[in-house]
Order: structure tokens, then sequence, then C-alpha cells
């Protein structure tokens, strides 16, 4: 249905700006809206212009070929934001999709055809963003994020293939770094005298940040940690020191959520964790007991019984530790868990197993394609010559 456009000379009641010449109409939904031009000349051509994409609009819904085909890429984008994204992906996922696309991908693609998208066309794209001095990081992200979205476009049958398939590895150019963001763990005798400080002028928050170093739990799971499951069970079985991991908290969504693999997980603790915890419960029994309330049920908690959340209180009890410390401000909460994976493997890396099963991490690999450069040198050393002792070796037999 073509918009019915109704116009004319209307007082604009912002005072900051003079009277202006009105346009008013209801779309194809009967949703009614309006704009302002400052002569009756541009409202015309605005008139125009609406009712030719009107039009265009009906041809297109009487056509045989999908509708998602027929659309740009940015009509598109905008879809697939709602409907896939924002409904099957985490909030901060949606996030910085929606971000991408506003910021980069509707600017530099929104207005071409959505099935006249070929590699060299998105190859010229990232080109562009490159020449404009958008960073490699970030021309990576807008990459993912448009190949996600065209592998639902050929799921919909609205393009015969991704055009993106293949061009990831032509988004570098040589005078770029290619290097993942490196662990930046404490040593051990950095990580105790942050704990001894912590201790000394933050005692509230000594459970917390001795569990994070001691555990290399997500700073999201420890928020989310309470004593009794959602299947009543304990969460917190202290006889055999261990703790289920079962959820984390979202800043995004605002709530606890299924943990980042999505697996429920059992992490084992340290003798003193065991006891920090003990003497924590039972304090917050005590109190609870005084206040006439009921314990709290998060395990880490404030003064309030709020859980203690990843929030800008936290990063300021750590930063100001460090200073107290004199370590590097460039530290952040998440090296207590480098700290953790690290001080394990640089010690003995047999324990690679169990470390990537307390981290979370999906599978073995993504432990060590993290941490591979820990590997402690009395595994490697040697190692260099064994190219001389094989080679000797051959010669010999001939």
């Amino acid at each position: 249905m073509i918009p019915v456009v109704m116009s004319g000379p209307t007082f604009n009641p912002n005072r900051d700006r003079p009277a202006k010449w009105g346009v008013f109409w209801r779309d194809a939904s009967g949703k009614k809206k309006g704009s302002w031009f400052m002569s009756e000349t541009e409202g015309q051509t605005f008139i125009a212009n609406v009712q030719k994409q009107a039009v265009a609009d009906v041809v297109e819904s009487s056509s045989d070929t999908p509708s998602a085909a027929r659309g740009t890429v940015g009509r598109y984008l905008t879809t697939w934001l709602e409907t896939e994204v924002k409904a099957h992906k985490e909030a901060a996922t949606y996030r910085s999709y929606e971000q991408l696309v506003r910021l980069y991908l509707v600017p530099g693609l929104g207005s071409w055809k959505l099935a006249d998208l070929t590699p060299p066309k998105v190859k010229q794209f990232y080109e562009t963003l490159h020449g404009k001095g958008t960073g490699l990081a970030t021309r990576r992200h807008v990459h993912s994020c448009l190949s996600s979205a065209l592998t639902a476009a050929v799921f919909d049958k609205a393009i015969a293939f991704n055009p993106c398939l293949q061009l990831g590895r032509k988004i570098r150019h040589k005078d770029e770094d290619d290097l993942d963001p490196e662990p930046h763990p404490l040593t051990p005798e950095q990580a105790a005298l942050f704990l001894d400080q912590v201790e000394a002028v933050e005692r509230d928050w000594l459970e917390y940040f001795q569990f994070a170093h001691d555990t290399g739990c997500r700073v999201g799971e420890i928020a989310a940690l309470k004593w009794i499951g959602k299947d009543g069970r304990s969460n917190v079985d202290l006889d055999t020191a261990r703790v289920r991991i079962e959820a984390a908290y979202s800043p995004s969504d605002g709530k606890d959520k299924s943990p980042k693999t999505h697996q429920r997980r059992w992490v084992d603790l340290t003798d003193l964790v065991v006891s920090q915890l003990r003497d924590l419960r039972r304090r917050q029994k005590e109190q609870a007991f005084k206040d006439g309330g009921k314990p709290p049920v998060y395990v880490f908690v404030n003064g309030k019984g709020s859980p203690r959340r990843q929030d800008g209180n936290m990063r300021r009890v750590f930063d100001r530790v460090l200073k107290d410390c004199g370590l590097s401000p460039d530290h952040t909460p998440h090296d207590l868990r480098d700290t953790f994976a690290t001080t394990h493997l640089m010690a003995d890396w047999t324990r690679l197993p169990w470390v990537s099963r307390q981290l979370g991490h999906e599978t073995e690999q993504t432990t060590i394609k993290h941490y591979c450069g820990y590997l402690p040198s009395s595994l490697t050393k040697g190692l260099a010559n064994k190219i001389r002792q094989t080679v000797d070796e051959k010669a010999g037999a001939k």
C-alpha cells in the first residue's frame, strides 16, 4: 500500500527554529510519521521520493524472488539483528553486532543490493576501512559480523553463497601486527604481595580475591556463585573441597546466565580457600541471626548482602591495592585468572588437563593456545640440539 502524504505550511513548535514546511504521512503499516523542511520545494521533493520508494516496495512484494534477496544489505542486516542475533545470542553479542552494523556496515554497504555483493566488493570495503584508519582488530570484528549475517542469508536462500568466505586472511596488511592479546599474569611473588595487602587494608575482599587467585574462575562466575544451586543441591561442598560453577553474572543482561562455555563444572579448592569459606559462612550466619534475617544466597556479598559484581567498586578496590603494592596499573582482575594458569603450568606442564578443566575451557587446545608461551624451560631445554642428534644418527646409519 502506497503511503498517503499530507503536507502544508505548518508552524514548527520548536521555538529555536523558524516555521517550516511540514510533511506528514502514514506508512504501509498505518503508523503516522512526519518531517520538517525549510521550503515547499524540499517538502515536495521528499514526498516524491517517499511515493517512489513505496511503489518500489509494492513491486518487490509481488515478485517471485525471496524478499531478503530483493532488499538492500542495510535492510537485511537490520532484520537479522532483530530476528536472529537479539533472539538467539547473548546481550553482549547483540550490543557488539549492533554497533558494528550501525557504525561500519550500514554506512559502507547498506545501500548495496544484497544479491549484488561479491568477494571483490567486500574486499574493497575492507580496504576502504583500512584507508580510513580503522584498526585491524576492529576490521576483523566487522568481518566476523558481516560473515555471520551473510551465512544466515545463505540459509534464508536470499543469496547463493557467502562472499566473505576466504577473505579473513586478506584483512591484515603487512605493516600491521598480528598478535592476539597475551596473558598478563602476576608473578608468584607479586601475587603474594597483592593478597597480603588485601588482607591488611581491604579485609572484606580477602576471600573474594583469594578465591579468584586459587581457582582461576572468571569474575562473572565468582559473582554468580551461590551456596545452594538451582536444583536445590549445594554448590559449595567444603568437605570435598570443591564448588560447582553453574552460572555467570552478565553485566549486559543485568542477571545471571549460563557460563561462557554453557557447561557446568566442578572446581577444586585449596585448603586455604576451604578454611576461608568456612569462616565466611559462619560470619554470614551470625550476622543474619543478629539482624533477624536469613543468610545470603550468594557466596560473596557486600555489607548489604548484595552479590559482589564485577562493577566499578570491585575494580576500584583492585586498583587501590595495586597502587599500594607498587605494581603495574595495567593489571586487571582477569589477570588473577592468568596468574592461576601460568603458575601451575610453569611449575608442571602435565597439569594442563586439570588446569583446562578448572578454567572452564571447552578443549585443552584452547588452554594451550592461550598459555603456550609459558611452557616451562625444563621441558624445552636441549630440544634445539635434537635436530643434530637425528641428522647424525641418520648419517651414521648409511
